[in-house]
């Protein structure tokens, strides 16, 4: 190894050691802040200021700090040579393959496992009971010393009360660090955001019963003193009981409507209750007890710098440059525009934001294809906000959106919503197994292949690719497009690609070449509609060389000038969301300084006036200091920058281009003259040709065909996205046939498996 290597890799070494003692000075304080002899010491009662004490100081210092470093030494981590996101290739012999595969392993009675809590492995078991022996410290700790003093049962009531009460401490702190879309967590690990925001769920089902439990026995050890009226209603004093009780209503209600039955039969009711109840429980509970704020403010720290860096993309308004609309099949193709600077890649995904709709929901959108400079997205109709989306474009109302994203790219974010964007590159066996339109993140995938295959790019491609699509009606395979049905029948056999219609076909689509009308027949006819109808028009073939024209008129005026929140007049190309590391930087060290200054304030003003009153002034500083400094120095400045200088551009008239934009947005090659024809039996563009099976796919067959094609001491990607049902099947196959926890694939090749689902 040369010298300058040899160097580079130690520093990388000495890099991630000290982000893993981030970790563990965060870990380490959950635990000896239980016990007194850490706090009550001298040299912690040293670090006093005038206005927060010694530790206080301390919590600070091993959570907000270790936090910060912690995510500082990762983007610096990204910042040198060799450090990719792409993983080592997967193969099946090793002790880190046998570790891998032993924390992988699903644990029974694995179908009741996945009803409950989709799905338990050793490592999330093992997860699980860390944190109820976090739990049980904090409880035995607590009520060991306070016991002591108790003489009566009422009274130890009420300290076991107490205690539950400060068990909320390390709860709090590890419930919102899994939110985040963007931390140095979901890119160290490699975990996807989609499993980290299952895990938040855990958490919150169990820092919710902690909660109950502070609560219950509260008002049990009031009833038994019958004092219950008194305490209850009580707002002054140390701990404002009325305040506290409050908070506690709002969690109950956040809870109710967090159960998967309620959010996803009404998702709106959940959307909103989430934010509302939170808002309620974090502004009570710190005006329960001034202290709450140490609680919350660790984890809320990472969530502050993915709000901001958000909020930064939200003030860009983005036109629709292309739509088409199937009313049949209730399907519909859009593309966006993306900025040069975006570096795209498959496994990304976007979050919408409609004002027409709603101008605060959001929802999420695997990318189908993010080749070229623009993001395509294949929507189908499923609640009441695709539904909504369908039709405005269908009337062509809706002609721009507010896009977050895209999740993913790796040189935009740090994290990732889905699997990490390369790592498909880890195999040379892959299974794709999609349904519906939850297959448009395994396109992404297959597309990117097929153009590296196109352009005699085979170095580091898997060899072997078998992809299996299942969709209600024949009519959602017109999303195939010339590339994908191409490679389906190209003689090297690199792709298996397999249709199925699992529901009653339907009649024909006939998308016929540029310059033509696109020919959706309505349900009940042989009709067509006009193009218009269908939210297609111009189909005129972009040149390359007119992209700088291109991106200028697509900064020409429009009429939604309420579209954007700082009514910013001009449409704009999806804008990144970050400029850099050192963007990302600046803004969490501007997120822990706006929190630090609040803190100062607060208990600066907590000493004079009942501590309620410092409690809620803490809440509302966190939020507009922690959130407020970091967007008006860091965000907001370099978003208004850009924009100016491309409305200079505009103004100007940048290579003669219009300031106005024409026709809201058009159809173009790409969803046109790429789109197939569909018929009943078979997809069909050009001469190239691909039969649709009727019937659903027999998921545990293909697994086991994989398995056997890729052979014993091989490793089998398994991308996996569709609806429940789908998902479940993919799951409980793959844990069958993987066989034991050492053991592993008795069928062949070790199977690994990848959600590419988001859940709303």
């Amino acid at each position: 190894m040369r010298p300058g290597a040899a160097a580079l890799s130690a520093v990388r070494a000495a890099a991630a050691a000290a982000v893993a003692a981030a970790c563990l000075a965060f870990v380490g304080w959950m635990l000896v802040a239980a016990t007194p002899t850490i706090k009550q010491s001298e040299g912690v009662k040293s670090l006093k200021t005038s206005s927060l004490s010694g530790p206080t100081i301390l919590m600070i210092l091993l959570t907000w700090v270790s936090l910060l470093v912690a995510t500082l030494l990762t983007l610096a981590l990204r910042r040198m040579p060799s450090v990719r996101m792409q993983p080592p290739p997967a193969r099946d012999s090793g002790w880190v393959a046998k570790a891998r595969r032993v924390l992988a392993w699903q644990v029974p009675p694995r179908r009741f496992f996945d009803y409950w809590c989709d799905g338990l492995n050793v490592g999330e078991a093992l997860g699980v009971l860390l944190w109820l022996g976090l739990n049980a410290w904090w409880l035995g700790q607590l009520c060991s010393r306070s016991f002591a003093n108790a003489t009566s049962a009422t009274q130890r009531l009420e300290k076991t009360a107490v205690a539950f009460g400060k068990m909320m401490a390390p709860n709090l702190m590890l419930l919102f660090l899994p939110v985040p879309h963007c931390s140095f967590i979901t890119w160290g690990t490699g975990i996807s955001r989609n499993a980290l925001i299952r895990y938040h769920r855990w958490l919150g089902h169990g820092t919710i019963w902690v909660l109950n439990l502070h609560a219950i026995l509260y008002y049990i050890a009031w009833g038994i003193q019958h004092e219950f009226r008194a305490e209850f209603v009580a707002w002054e004093g140390k701990v404002n009981n009325l305040a506290g009780s409050i908070g506690w209503f709002f969690v109950l209600a956040l809870w109710v409507t967090s159960l998967e039955k309620v959010r996803r039969r009404l998702y709106q009711l959940f959307f909103r209750c989430h934010i509302i109840c939170f808002l309620g429980f974090f502004l009570f509970s710190c005006a329960h007890y001034a202290q709450s704020y140490t609680y919350f403010v660790p984890g809320l720290l990472l969530y502050a710098a993915d709000l901001v860096l958000r909020a930064g993309q939200l003030c860009n308004v983005t036109p629709i440059v292309a739509a088409v609309v199937d009313d049949v099949a209730g399907t519909a193709t859009l593309q966006l525009q993306a900025d040069k600077s975006l570096d795209l890649k498959p496994l990304t995904e976007v979050w919408l934001s409609v004002p027409q709709i709603s101008r605060w929901r959001m929802h999420p959108f695997s990318v189908a294809d993010c080749s070229g400079s623009r993001l395509t997205l294949h929507v189908k109709r499923y609640g009441a906000f695709t539904k909504s989306l369908l039709e405005g474009l269908r009337q062509r109302s809706i002609t721009a959106v507010r896009v977050v994203g895209p999740h993913g790219a790796c040189d935009a974010t740090l994290g990732c919503q889905l699997s990490p964007p390369d790592s498909w590159l880890r195999y040379n066996s892959l299974l794709l197994i999609g349904g519906g339109v939850g297959v448009n993140a395994l396109l992404s995938m297959l597309r990117s292949i097929a153009a590296q295959r196109a352009a005699g790019q085979h170095a580091g491609l898997p060899r072997r690719v078998r992809c299996v699509w299942a969709a209600r009606s024949v009519r959602e395979f017109h999303t195939l497009d010339a590339p994908l049905l191409l490679a389906a029948t190209d003689p090297s056999g690199w792709l298996d690609l397999s249709l199925h219609v699992t529901g009653s076909s339907a009649p024909a689509i006939e998308l016929p070449s540029k310059g033509g009308e696109a020919h959706l027949p309505k349900e009940g006819s042989s009709g067509s509609f006009k193009a218009s109808d269908t939210a297609s028009c111009d189909s005129s073939v972009k040149d390359p060389s007119e992209a700088e024209t291109e991106d200028a008129q697509l900064l020409a005026p429009h009429a939604q000038r309420t579209a954007s929140p700082f009514f910013w007049s001009m449409l704009r190309p999806v804008q990144p969301q970050t400029f850099g590391v050192a963007h990302i930087a600046a803004v969490n060290i501007l997120v822990v300084f706006g929190a630090f200054c609040a803190a100062l304030l607060a208990a600066s003003y907590n000493s004079q006036v009942v501590q309620w009153k410092g409690g809620m002034l803490f809440a509302v500083l966190l939020s507009a200091l922690a959130l407020g400094l970091p967007f008006a120095v860091a965000v907001f400045p370099v978003h208004a920058f850009r924009y100016w200088r491309a409305a200079r551009v505009v103004r100007q008239g940048a290579d003669g281009c219009k300031a106005e934009i024409t026709t809201p947005y058009t159809a173009n090659s790409a969803l046109l003259d790429s789109a197939c024809t569909v018929d009943k039996l078979s997809v069909i563009l050009g001469d190239a040709s691909l039969e649709v099976q009727q019937g659903r796919p027999d998921v545990e067959g293909l697994l086991r065909k994989a398995a056997a094609e890729a052979g014993p001491g091989n490793v089998v990607g398994v991308y996996a996205g569709g609806p429940p049902p789908l998902m479940t099947a993919v799951h409980l196959a793959v844990a069958r046939l993987n066989g034991g926890a050492c053991t592993g694939g008795a069928e062949g090749a070790y199977l690994e498996l990848h959600k590419e689902a988001v859940e709303l």
